[in-house]
């Protein structure tokens, strides 16, 4: 499993920015949706499954969380 906390740690930047979780399995979303996010100023982490999400959500503090409602492990 990945180190959610030093992937959060690399993404948080001075600036103000908002901080953004952005759970999601498909690859090519993945990419839109980081490019979407940086576009509009927010400091996007991207997870790929939601024991990632629950991990991430709870060792940080997100301004906002974009989750997949159809993802494979949400059981």
């Amino acid at each position: 499993m990945r180190d959610i906390n030093s992937k959060v740690a690399r993404r948080r930047l001075p600036g103000g920015y908002p901080l953004v979780l952005i759970v999601e399995d498909d690859k090519l979303q993945q990419k839109l949706y980081n490019l979407i996010a940086e576009q509009v100023q927010m400091m996007p982490v991207i997870v790929d499954s939601c024991r990632d999400a629950v991990e991430a959500a709870a060792s940080s503090h997100f301004d906002l969380i974009f989750l997949d409602l159809q993802m494979p492990d949400a059981n």
